[in-house]
């Protein structure tokens, strides 16, 4: 996986990967839009080499993807949220999608995907 950028603070979406979200695995995430606020947990950081345009600049990043998971009672909601990490840094205009829980504990899951 990639390495994290010291200062993920002030880089743009675009600049992103996925070792700026490495070090906040299990930390506190608020999701808000407009009036509503979630609050996540970031429960994993998958990278994506398949997600990779064939054509694609193999210098450009690594395409990847965020799981958040909340509590199962949360709103069940689709759009763009402004992230905040862990009172570290923050992600305004990120597209979040709920995903379907397959797994035993009853949560809200939120993925992320960065290609």
């Amino acid at each position: 996986m990639s390495t994290a950028n010291p200062d993920p603070k002030n880089a743009p979406i675009a600049d992103l990967s996925s070792g700026h979200f490495l070090p906040y695995l299990g930390q506190t995430c608020l999701l808000e839009s407009g009036a509503v606020t979630i609050s996540t947990v970031l429960a994993r950081v998958d990278e994506k080499p398949g997600a990779r345009s064939p054509s694609g600049d193999r210098d450009s990043r690594m395409p990847f993807a965020l799981l958040l998971k909340g509590d199962a009672d949360c709103p069940y909601l689709d759009g763009v949220f402004t992230m905040r990490i862990a009172q570290a840094f923050e992600v305004p205009g990120i597209y979040l999608s709920r995903v379907l829980n397959a797994g035993p504990q009853p949560a809200a899951l939120f993925q992320a995907v960065f290609n």
